[in-house]
């Protein structure tokens, strides 16, 4: 009897694990597909997948301030406020300057200004700059309230060195934007905002390793902000150190699951290991929200093509070709797959569609003289393989020593 009574209960432990996990399921699927509507500025739907979300859950900050994103991009300010202050609610501050620009957008220069002043109180503000740029403020800019309010003093001298830094960087003086941030960390080596732009000033360096390492120490002094971390993977693709981007956004991923955006970077770290299979799984998931990324689709036409799935790699490309005709990219890898599938006049004429739109690729013409070899023009191969090898593309010399003795 006892052990019926412990089985049964199990039994409902499983069960209840069974539906937290299938709604947790379906709640990331509602932000997957509301993201994307986002992305392609479908607002009214994204909108309404954002609600179906928070009906499921409706814990989550962020989620809130999506939603009230797509109201502002209706010009429903109203309900855009109200879900920024329900924002708030959950996660103090989290989105008073959205509330401030969406106050001024509406004209209510007073409620913008006191929301904007209560922002200038917090840690981690833009700078005075950057808020005085936002056009969002342009429609207030001339009120007394906002004159009044710059008359406050809201910036430490950190902060103001830290501003300073990043209008050297915009005007291109990286150099001296980098003795600041320098001059910040020789006092305080933990001023992780500093670590960032020290890192922002090494991408402009092309010293992409030494910037992984300032993201990375930024996102060690304050995890709390994951962008570190994905910037650090940025840098580390950069600097072809895939294994360690891949680190890097999976750590993102587990602050920020519900990103589906950063799984293109992922599957190009994967797909750089030569992690295929892997690859192939999570770029499809991306795809499947995101169907009009043909750069993403471009991608996963190259994985399906080096797993052997010609198919579906010639279904993908095909796409591609349908919406940009002259990208030479997509002529060449489709080549690449008539060729692996014996297909070679398509092939050859893919190769050539490549080579009108840019005469100076060698290794296409190398490419472009194997198929005609199969298709037994040995004068057409050997003209292609000669002009392959003046080029620079020494391959092709093994093809002319084999099959061009006399077609010199």
């Amino acid at each position: 009897m006892i052990t019926k009574k412990i089985s049964i209960t199990i039994i409902l432990v499983l069960i209840i694990i069974g539906n937290i996990f299938s709604q947790e399921s379906i709640y990331l699927e509602k932000i997957f597909k509301a993201d994307a509507q986002f992305h392609y500025k479908n607002f009214e739907i994204a909108e309404n997948l954002f609600s179906e979300a928070i009906n499921i859950k409706n814990n989550n900050a962020l989620i809130y301030i999506k939603r009230g994103n797509c109201f502002l991009a209706q010009r429903n300010y109203d309900k855009a406020i109200k879900d920024y202050k329900s924002a708030i609610l959950l996660k103090n501050n989290i989105a008073i300057y959205k509330i401030a620009r969406t106050y001024s957008l509406a004209n209510n220069s007073v409620k913008a200004c006191e929301y904007l002043n209560k922002y200038l109180k917090t840690k981690g503000k833009f700078s005075q700059s950057e808020i005085k740029m936002d056009t969002a403020f342009s429609n207030i800019e001339n009120t007394k309230e906002w004159n009044n309010l710059w008359r406050n003093e809201f910036y430490s001298s950190y902060e103001k060195a830290l501003e300073e830094a990043k209008y050297q960087m915009f005007r291109d003086k990286d150099e001296e934007a980098l003795v600041i941030v320098n001059k910040i960390l020789s006092k305080n080596k933990k001023r992780h905002e500093a670590l960032e732009i020290r890192g922002d000033i090494l991408i402009k360096f092309k010293d992409y390793k030494a910037a992984a390492k300032n993201y990375s120490e930024a996102y060690k002094i304050k995890s709390r902000n994951s962008n570190y971390i994905k910037k650090a993977g940025d840098a580390y693709f950069l600097a072809k150190k895939y294994k360690n981007a891949l680190e890097s956004y999976n750590t993102y991923l587990k602050q920020s699951p519900s990103d589906i955006s950063i799984f293109h970077k992922k599957t190009l770290c994967l797909y750089k290991l030569n992690n295929l299979v892997e690859a192939n799984n999570t770029l499809n998931l991306y795809l499947k929200y995101y169907t009009k990324d043909f750069e993403a689709l471009l991608l996963s036409s190259k994985i399906n093509y080096g797993l052997k799935e010609y198919f579906t790699a010639l279904e993908k490309i095909n796409v591609c070709i349908e919406n940009d005709k002259n990208n030479i990219e997509y002529y060449v890898l489709r080549g690449d797959i008539y060729s692996s599938t014996d297909n070679f006049e398509n092939a050859k004429n893919d190769y050539a569609m490549a080579l009108d739109l840019n005469p100076k690729m060698p290794e296409v013409y190398y490419k472009r003289g194997i198929a005609k070899i199969k298709l037994h023009d040995s004068k057409g191969a050997c003209s292609d393989w000669h002009k392959a090898k003046r080029g620079g593309y020494h391959k092709a010399a093994d093809y002319i020593e084999k099959h061009c003795k006399n077609n010199k």
